[in-house]
């Protein structure tokens, strides 16, 4: 993935331009805060990794360079977009409003202008990113379910915390796939909402 990552970005950053980079309003960058909150949930998978470290003491290490390095990674990544891909249409080329609009990822009209690999690359991250993280957050959570029932003094059938973690997310997702976009539409107008109010 970090190659993956640093392939796309290494591609974009000739196309750049200062000028995009700023005529961005970044007084509303706040109003995301929600969603980049839910993005770096991933402290929660801490529990389940100091559980498994042979040298406990490193913790802190991997926890601070485990949020560090994907924090880094996603800020170069928004750069690279914004010095991209133009806010609104110019000059015929494709922009982040008209992607937004016909429901397609940032990927798509940063393809169009750098070269089709981007797309291609971009989209293959995505699913990666998105598996991997289902991956950690499910063995996390089987962790949770194992010790709660054991605080109990009760004892789970592995198989059956690992339906616990399986079925619910597939269940969605199979029902309701637009679900996980939707909530991040939620949590982006709430926030917009009280931003308004401040």
């Amino acid at each position: 993935m970090l190659i993956l990552i640093g392939t796309v970005i290494a591609l974009t950053l000739p196309n750049i331009e200062i000028p995009l980079l700023l005529e961005n309003h970044w007084g509303g960058t706040m109003n995301i805060f929600g969603v980049v909150l839910f993005g770096y949930v991933g402290h929660s998978v801490i529990p389940s990794i100091a559980h498994g470290l042979k040298q406990p003491d490193h913790i802190n290490k991997v926890s601070v360079w485990g949020v560090l390095i994907p924090l880094l990674l996603y800020v170069l990544w928004c750069l690279v977009v914004i010095g991209t891909v133009p806010k609104t249409a110019i000059e015929g080329l494709p922009s982040l409003a008209g992607a937004k609009s016909s429901g397609q990822p940032a990927t798509i009209p940063l393809g169009l202008i750098v070269g089709g690999s981007v797309i291609i690359l971009g989209n293959l991250f995505a699913v990666l990113s998105t598996m991997t993280s289902y991956i950690g957050f499910g063995f996390s959570l089987k962790e949770v379910y194992l010790d709660v029932a054991a605080d109990r003094s009760q004892k789970m059938p592995s198989p059956a915390a690992t339906l616990l973690v399986v079925i619910p997310p597939l269940v969605i997702a199979l029902f309701k796939p637009g679900a996980f976009v939707n909530a991040l539409d939620i949590a982006l107008q709430m926030k917009a909402s009280d931003s308004c109010k401040i």
